[in-house]
């Protein structure tokens, strides 16, 4: 079937909020611990090797790769993102993020590159760190940074999504938005 088809078809699925409650707990239960082992497989890591990380026994990893488990709580979560060196976002959403995700769920991307694997930090220069954008209404205030120059813009003329280090901004600055390559 193609993708939009099975889009299609799950969105007329969703209509009915049983099938809806069932989507989500199936989402959750299945997904946490399918993507806790593909992110272990990815790292060629056995349950050991990742039992040993996060200081729990190996059978422990097996039964948190098991959806039929169902009691993963943040504070193991917490523990494997450290472990896998990656974040995790536990954030409420609309059912139209989690049906375009499910469309375009594969092994692939369910794969996270480590903090030091990210080619996204691997590509800032060091001279680039610190320059700073203050975005919002404060064009009368002093703004101190290290060595790198200040623009003030009214928030509603930029869009900012980047932030790199906040250390060298002024407290005084406190609607520091981002900082910009």
């Amino acid at each position: 079937m193609n993708i939009v088809k099975r889009k299609e078809k799950l969105i007329s699925k969703l209509k009915n909020k049983e099938y809806r409650d069932a989507f989500l707990a199936e989402l959750i239960t299945t997904g946490i611990p399918f993507q806790i082992k593909i992110l272990r497989e990815q790292r060629n890591w056995t349950q050991k090797e990742l039992g040993d990380r996060v200081n729990m026994a190996q059978e422990t990893i097996s039964r948190l790769e098991d959806p039929n488990y169902g009691k993963l709580n943040l504070n193991t979560l917490k523990r494997l993102t450290s472990a896998f060196d990656v974040g995790l976002m536990v954030r409420f959403v609309p059912f139209s993020e989690l049906v375009n995700w499910e469309i375009n769920l594969s092994l692939e991307s369910l794969e996270v590159s480590s903090f030091d694997e990210e080619s996204y930090f691997k590509d800032i220069e060091e001279d680039q760190i610190g320059s700073v954008l203050i975005v919002g209404d404060i064009f009368n205030q002093e703004i101190s940074t290290t060595g790198s120059a200040a623009a003030v813009v009214p928030q509603d003329v930029l869009e900012v999504s980047s932030i790199y280090n906040l250390e060298d901004i002024s407290p005084d600055a406190a609607r520091v938005q981002a900082i910009i390559p």
